[in-house]
């Protein structure tokens, strides 16, 4: 198929321009046209002819076509026009404007020979003596113009190729990849772009190209297959499959290694077959995965501890509610079989199994995140070290031995003395117990400064926890450590390796560094021992601790009783039989209500009442709403906080101002009659009416 068609004519003489007209668009015969003939189909009508009567004209013409994106196949030139440019001339500026238009010279006689014409034209002209024939003309025509299509098509692909080329360049070159040309057979490297340069640590194709690829790896990959050999079997198989992708862990010359995902595709490149290998760097993608399934562990972890703790805080509760009851009624049996009494050993002994039932409760509470921080103060953590002996010198381990290792001019800590010695307690018990009760444990304190990242990669992140300045408390034993396949359950409730353990420990210790807004992490090895360590915030980043209301103080100055009348609020029968009966005792009516909003009613309706023992965990309404609507109704109400497990959070988020005292379940008949009469006043029982 002609693309082109269109031809140029240049001559002066009209009449040869007509004949140039009628053998390119030849006219139907009156007798065809009668007789119904189509116009002519053949050839000569898939001609566009344009004339020019001068050569001026001509070159015009041409550069208009040029610029319109139309040009001419072809142009028939007369040799001479007068009085204008000779066809030389014309041929010369139309060739200069279109380099590619064939050029045939048409003429009966010229004064320039045809060296002179070749020299100037040098390609795509020919000769054409007049008179010339209708055949002629058209010949050349359909043979130009089939060249020029070739020429064009070529010239068309040629860009094509030349674009695909500069594109393949541009990408194998732009490429943030690291992109090689291999060997298929010993993976010599035979070319590469910039960021296979960088990535190897390379400056020029030539060093890189020294190389074999499966060289530029550590002597093993992470499976320990040997690297050199292990490649060459990858690059056999992309040759055979004619691709193959995998993961593996390159080095470059520097010696840094990263790890890459990689493509080998075989290709044609001329007349051999090559292997191009595209080489991602996933290292931080694979941080990031690994962080991000480390942080799906941890959040899992978080939420069993949750969990956990929410069941042993509501277990907690419920016991020391039984166990209340429990501890009064024992005490007023042994005032009851006095101490010579045949079944007092068997009181005994119940008193103390409930009591190890209580202290039990106690750690079931700290680790359920129920710390309560009572007796806070700016402690001197050596003389904390110094006063007591259990941190010192441990009854239980009379072979292990405890270094201290100490900054000097420590700051004070705002901390409550006896949970940080409890928790201190039990990391050196844990210690001394997985070194056999036979060794030493080092306890280094020092201050240290604290980033967020650091806080993030703690043991369960306290919330409240804020970057600034700690006390770092590290304790290290020799011990047989801890697997890694079990680290993450070691703050589980009830998981422990030790016979005698209870699993409650580090749980506890974990508590009440977040009670203090503090961290705790640790770094173990099997066989080669393990180091905790609790991070706790200087006095400047200290904000916002909760510190729980206080119990009431034995030695308080007792006063009269006004009305004789309490109201006590609580959702255990048992808890509410046995205040009625010690309060009876005392000398005080009882007004019973099962929740808070039972108990806010009664309070308003009820005059007289000198105050209130309110439990915190109750449905319907909690202690912490019903103090609330106490208050509202009467601003000076005397109320006692009595619970067995009340969550920090309630305390935190709580107003407790005005609070009269605290009782904390499970407790014996004394704290319950010293408390009663130091905030209630003590019963007149001279005035109390008999009738």
């Amino acid at each position: 198929m002609v693309l082109n068609n269109r031809i140029l004519v240049i001559e002066d003489d009209l009449e040869t321009q007509k004949s140039y007209a009628a053998i390119f668009a030849p006219k139907m015969s009156r007798t065809q046209q009668l007789l119904g003939y189509q116009s002519s189909t053949d050839h000569t009508s898939k001609y566009q002819v344009a004339m020019a009567s001068q050569g001026e004209e001509g070159v015009t013409k041409v550069q208009k076509a040029v610029q319109n994106g139309e040009p001419y196949v072809l142009a028939f030139i007369d040799m001479l026009m007068p009085p204008g440019i000779d066809g030389l001339e014309a041929a010369r500026q139309i060739r200069a404007i279109d380099p590619k238009i064939y050029i045939v010279i048409v003429t009966a006689y010229s004064d320039r020979s045809t060296q002179e014409i070749d020299d100037a034209l040098q390609q795509n002209i020919l000769f054409l003596r007049k008179p010339f024939e209708r055949d002629e003309i058209l010949q050349l025509a359909r043979n130009f113009s089939r060249a020029w299509d070739r020429d064009h098509q070529l010239t068309q692909s040629l860009q094509a190729l030349q674009a695909s080329e500069k594109k393949y360049h541009d990408l194998f070159e732009g490429s943030t990849d690291a992109l090689l040309i291999v060997h298929p057979l010993d993976g010599h490297i035979l070319d590469c772009n910039a960021a296979a340069l960088s990535k190897f640590d390379v400056f020029s194709v030539q060093s890189l190209g020294e190389q074999r690829l499966g060289q530029l790896s550590p002597i093993h990959q992470a499976d320990g297959a040997v690297s050199n050999t292990c490649f060459q079997t990858h690059l056999k198989e992309a040759l055979f499959n004619h691709h193959t992708s995998f993961e593996w862990q390159f080095s470059g010359v520097s010696g840094r290694r990263f790890l890459a995902s990689v493509v080998i595709v075989s290709m044609e490149l001329g007349d051999e077959t090559v292997l191009r290998v595209a080489i991602r760097d996933i290292s931080a993608l694979k941080a990031l995965e690994l962080e991000n399934k480390r942080y799906e562990q941890r959040m899992q972890e978080q939420s069993r501890l949750a969990s956990s703790q929410n069941i042993l805080g509501a277990m907690a509760h419920e016991l020391n509610n039984a166990l209340t009851p429990a501890f009064v009624n024992i005490d007023m049996l042994k005032v009851t079989l006095g101490p010579y009494h045949a079944a007092r050993s068997m009181v005994d002994a119940l008193a103390e199994a409930t009591r190890t039932i209580s202290q039990l409760c106690k750690k079931m509470r700290l680790y359920s995140g129920d710390v309560q921080i009572h007796h806070p103060q700016d402690m001197d953590v050596m003389a904390l070290w110094q006063n007591s002996a259990g941190l010192q010198h441990m009854q239980s381990f009379p072979l292990v031995q405890v270094n201290l290792i100490c900054e000097e001019s420590l700051p004070h800590v705002r901390m409550d003395e006896a949970l940080v010695v409890q928790a201190l307690q039990q990391l050196l018990h844990n210690g001394a117990e997985s070194m056999e009760g036979h060794g030493e444990i080092t306890v280094a304190m020092r201050k240290v400064n604290i980033k967020q990242p650091m806080i993030d990669r703690s043991v369960f992140p306290c919330d409240e926890a804020t970057p600034g300045d700690y006390l770092k408390i590290e304790v290290t034993d020799s011990g047989c450590g801890i697997a890694a396949n079990l680290q993450g359950k070691i703050f589980e409730p009830f998981y422990t390796t030790h016979f005698h353990g209870r699993g409650l420990g580090l749980g506890l210790v974990l508590s009440i560094v977040h009670a203090h807004h503090g961290l705790l992490m640790f770094e173990s090895t099997e066989g080669l021992g393990t180091t905790m360590s609790i991070f706790l915030p200087l006095f400047s980043n200290q904000g916002g601790t909760v510190y729980a209301p206080r119990a009431v103080e034995g030695d308080a100055v007792s006063h009269q009783a006004k009305n004789h009348r309490i109201l006590v609020v609580d959702d255990d029968e048992m808890v509410r039989d046995v205040l009625k009966l010690v309060l009876g005792d005392l000398g005080y009516e009882v007004v019973m209500a099962t929740n808070g909003q039972e108990g806010l009613e009664l309070y308003a309706a009820t005059p007289d009442l000198d105050g209130v023992i309110l439990d915190m965990m109750m449905p319907v309404m909690t202690g912490d709403q019903c103090f609330k609507g106490l208050k509202e109704i009467n601003p000076h109400v005397k109320v006692v906080l009595s619970s067995g497990y009340c969550d920090a959070n309630l305390l935190r988020e709580s107003d407790w101002s005005g609070l009269a005292g605290m009782l904390e379940k499970p407790y014996h008949m004394k704290s319950l009659k010293q408390t009663v009469e130091n905030v209630f006043g003590v019963v007149d029982h001279s005035k109390l009416n008999r009738s």
